[in-house]
């Protein structure tokens, strides 16, 4: 079962968001997707991770993001040969059942926040725990604007101007920017 939780949230917001977590359970963070080399960039912490709360790329789905495992836990990279026979490190919630995926987003370029996501895919109790307790820490951290969850931060970024999107590339697509200020 898919489970899915979006929300925006500027450095600030998504700090004190995963920080929270971090002191509700043992976990780490593993650069999740494909990748060049194995094993997976390994982070202990949120300030561990480069730019975390900023957007890269300007695109929800084009954003890095994280596989969160509980402590101990080994995360599994196939291999995958693609098509100009070079070799990639699949990293993912399916082959990696006591997960599960943040993607931070964030600022992008001073001028909007790109939409994070939190998702699950697993039925391991484990997992299912993990993610409730990413949820009630959102709900603590976040406010509920409509069917969306905006960090205060972010929200005061809003009434000066930035706005909320999936894809900065389009701009028309803007997230309920009118219906926030």
């Amino acid at each position: 079962m898919r489970r899915c939780t979006r929300f925006f949230g500027d450095e600030t917001d998504l700090a004190t968001l995963v920080d929270e977590i971090e002191c509700l359970a043992q976990i780490k963070y593993v650069r999740a997707g494909l990748l060049d080399t194995s094993p997976p960039p390994v982070f202990h912490t949120r300030s561990e991770i480069p730019s975390f709360g900023f957007a890269n790329r300007g695109v929800s789905v084009g954003e890095l993001h994280y596989l969160i495992v509980p402590l101990g836990t080994d995360v599994v990279a196939p291999a995958i040969r693609i098509r100009d026979g070079s070799v990639r490190y699949d990293v993912t919630m399916l082959t990696n059942r006591e997960s599960i995926d943040v993607r931070p987003a964030g600022e992008f370029e001073g001028r909007c926040i790109i939409q994070g996501d939190i998702s699950c895919i697993s039925d391991d109790p484990t997992t299912q725990n993990l993610y409730k307790a990413c949820l009630r820490a959102l709900k603590r951290q976040f406010v509920r604007r409509h069917s969306l969850w905006i960090g205060i931060n972010a929200m005061e970024k809003v009434r000066a101007g930035y706005f909320l999107t999936d894809d900065v590339r389009n701009p028309q697509m803007s997230i309920y920017h009118d219906r926030l200020a």
